[in-house]
């Protein structure tokens, strides 16, 4: 439909609304309940028009008359001319029209009329919302440039095509909440003053770029299956973008003045939060990320909350890309500006084993020494595997001292000469010893104690090498045990 045609329709449904109003407290009626019949016959006349088209397409698809491909943009194009002369008929345009409700602010319609593509058309409605509520929209739908001066329902609505939003105005409130867009939804360049209920489902692209919110903003519960596209958007207000499911987002540039959730968020693609300033609280408590995110030179005025965040780490061998490196560093840097050290370690470990192969080559001493770390602590954050490994290799060096000696292994169990301790256990004896540095002054009397019950006058030439060696690799064991108790119960 041309704008004309759709402003026609438009106003047929007002009729509708109005005459059922009126009738409905001709009848004694209640107002609440006059009023929601009175709505339920507008949005029964407008997708009356709406299902006819859609069973039309329906019988087209069948019959294999209708033919149409996205375009560069995601648009929808026709590819025969009654697939056009049907996305003709299906298109709603309302664009840079301007819906006036009764009492709204002269001062606010005023500063509306001087945008740079003023109206040309005004449409004044009844009641406290311009009410879009469960419209079926077939086609491409146009509100581009359009001002709401007063309040905007479009709750439950569908829009099957294109939803055109850009440059448009909510002076007021405006519902979005189960919504449903099937193809590319455009609120570039928008404005919302007042509070704003996105708790849609968008199954293609959603762009945001550049709008601006003004009060609170509500996304909660939505559904972004195509990208969510928020570049240099504004948000003023309390921003409520927690237990949303994205499938790509990006947040480059945004800023968000008030407090801002994303807790319970599911990122299931890449997330992009590169130059973002936050001004108040940034919750991202238990928010997925499928991928690693970019926090890129993100400003964070106060900590951000990131309490049970989970990310991806590249496993031991297989390093990441080397543009992550940054992308970890920068996950590091806000987990120590939250003093969230489980999150810190988590970002090194990503960072070091990025850095695995890319950064650091194997003839670098840093690719063992991070293995090293990797493998024995798991990046500080495992107070039982390095203390397991101790207690191994405890007993791995009482078999290496029976064997250095000499003794065959069915002496194992023999008792020595004179006191009948078992020489298996005098060999765990001087390996307890050399595992023990702070008390490893014993160390020469259990050598002396534990060959003689060998039957040797003298330790073989390895023992002192493999006494020195064990205390070393114990004392290291034991250091990452500690720092791991540490980390695990923030000790400074």
């Amino acid at each position: 439909m041309t704008r004309d045609e759709t402003v026609a329709l438009f106003l047929e449904c007002e009729a509708k609304r109005a005459a059922t109003q009126a009738q409905g407290l001709s009848e004694g009626k209640s107002e609440i309940l006059a009023v929601a019949h009175s709505y339920e016959a507008a949005q029964a006349h407008w997708n009356a028009w709406a299902e006819s088209l859609l069973a039309e397409r329906k019988a087209m698809e069948a019959d294999g008359r209708w033919a149409a491909e996205k375009g560069r943009c995601g648009k929808l194009e026709p590819q025969n001319e009654e697939t056009r002369a049907w996305m003709t008929k299906a298109a709603a345009d309302l664009s840079r029209c301007r819906f006036l409700t009764p009492g709204a602010d002269g001062a606010k319609a005023e500063q509306e009329s001087s945008r740079p593509f003023p109206p040309v058309r005004s449409i004044e409605l009844e009641g406290w919302c311009i009410y879009f509520h469960g419209f079926i929209f077939p086609g491409d739908t146009s509100f581009n440039g359009a001002a709401f001066s007063g309040g905007a329902d479009f709750w439950a609505a569908t829009f099957s095509g294109t939803a055109d939003f850009a440059g448009a105005s909510f002076s007021s409130g405006v519902k979005f909440g189960n919504a449903r867009f099937s193809g590319t939804a455009d609120f570039s360049g928008a404005t919302f003053s007042g509070e704003a209920d996105f708790g849609a489902t968008f199954s293609d692209t959603a762009n945001f770029i550049g709008a601006a919110f003004s009060g609170d903003v509500r996304f909660g519960g939505a559904y972004f299956y195509g990208k969510a596209n928020f570049v240099f958007a504004a948000f003023s207000g309390r921003a409520d973008l927690g237990s949303l499911f994205f499938s790509y987002a990006e947040f480059t540039g945004v800023t968000f003045q008030s407090s801002t959730s994303f807790a319970w968020a599911r990122f299931k693609d890449e997330a992009r939060f590169m130059r973002i300033r936050a001004d108040r609280a940034f919750d991202m408590r238990d928010a997925e990320f499928a991928y690693v995110p970019w926090f890129d030179q993100a400003d964070f005025k106060q900590a951000p909350n990131l309490d049970g965040v989970s990310f991806p780490i590249p496993s031991f061998w297989h390093a990441g890309p080397a543009l992550h490196i940054t992308s970890y560093r920068a996950l590091r840097r806000m987990a120590n500006q939250s003093a969230d050290f489980e999150r810190a370690q988590m970002a090194l470990k990503g960072e070091t084993r990025s850095k695995r192969g890319t950064g650091h080559k194997p003839w670098h001493a840093a690719f063992w020494f991070g293995i090293a770390y990797d493998a024995l602590s798991d990046f500080g954050r495992s107070i039982a595997r390095p203390l397991a490994i101790w207690l191994g290799s405890a007993i791995a060096f009482a078999a290496i001292y029976f064997w250095n000696a000499g003794a065959r292994l069915s002496e194992w169990l023999s008792p020595c000469d004179g006191d009948g301790i078992s020489k298996a256990l005098k060999a765990i004896t001087l390996s307890a010893a050399n595992a023990l540095p702070l008390i490893g002054s014993s160390r020469s009397e259990e050598a002396k104690t534990f060959y003689t019950c060998l039957g040797l006058q003298h330790a073989p030439a390895w023992s002192p090498i493999l006494q020195i060696g064990q205390t070393l690799w114990s004392a290291a064991l034991l250091f990452l045990f500690l720092l791991a108790l540490r980390n695990q119960f923030k000790i400074k």
